[in-house]
């Protein structure tokens, strides 16, 4: 998603109320950064579920799953489940 993001909107756009200071992108503030801290948050549980929370210690790991392919992406998250105990 976030490729889809940096790569189809525009970084020039404008809000249609702006605020009042130009320092506020819609595209870095108002949907890349949203969409990264979900993202870091939701796999933060996953590993914290898996019991394998030190991987979210590596800050780099989250930028790094970003720029995967879908099918890599897939593919870490069933290396996880299969190496993961979900019973402590």
């Amino acid at each position: 998603m976030s490729n889809f993001i940096k790569n189809n909107i525009n970084d020039g756009i404008k809000l249609i109320k702006p605020i009042n200071d130009d320092l506020y992108s819609l595209k870095a503030d108002g949907l890349l950064s949203p969409l990264f801290s979900s993202f870091r948050y939701s796999l933060t549980s996953f590993l914290a579920l898996h019991n394998l929370l030190g991987i979210a210690n590596n800050q780099n790991i989250f930028e790094k799953l970003l720029n995967f392919t879908e099918e890599d992406f897939n593919k870490w998250l069933e290396r996880i489940e299969s190496e993961g105990s979900i019973n402590g």
